[in-house]
């Protein structure tokens, strides 16, 4: 196991969750390294995402690199952005179909030619990422809260990095 994450939606609520992760961490003899532990937040990075009350955001980064990303004028460019486009399309509805013209750029049969409708499908994509909507944190059961950042029950998140347990 490499990540895990540890979500509820008041202190109560999280200090149980955390007993129970504890207690089989300890019958499966497993062992965290606490210098790679967070405890208690209300957001944070995880697996190049960040998780806030909201929910799943995309990395800011990420998307700033795509959106600022000048036009393609290559095969190598058009493969550089699709690599860049893999993790946040997933916060962009139908980013598949509105990337098909940029796909089809990288046929080996096909010629170079940025045309009208590539550029649309880039500009598309990255107005998209200009802001892209959080994924919505479910609750376990399928039942979800109030993301309202009002609403007094804070979700508190643990997160443990990559790496943070050992067995002995």
């Amino acid at each position: 196991m490499d990540d895990m994450i540890v979500k509820s939606h008041d202190k109560t609520d999280h200090s149980a969750h955390l007993r129970k992760l504890f207690e089989q961490a300890r019958r499966c003899k497993m062992r965290f390294n606490p210098k790679k532990c967070t405890f208690g937040v209300q957001a944070g990075k995880f697996l190049g995402f960040y998780l806030t009350e909201r929910g799943i955001e995309a990395n800011p980064v990420k998307c700033k690199a795509f959106t600022e990303m000048p036009t393609p004028d290559s095969k190598k460019l058009i493969q550089t952005l699709n690599g860049m486009l893999t993790s946040p399309s997933r916060f962009v509805a139908k980013s598949a179909q509105h990337a098909l013209p940029l796909f089809k750029l990288l046929k080996k049969e096909a010629v170079f030619e940025w045309t009208n409708e590539c550029e649309q499908a880039l500009q598309r994509l990255k107005n998209a990422l200009s802001e892209p909507p959080p994924l919505p944190l479910r609750r376990f059961g399928g039942r979800q809260r109030s993301s309202d950042p009002r609403d007094n029950r804070r979700a508190k998140i643990s997160i443990f990095h990559e790496q943070s347990f050992t067995r002995p």
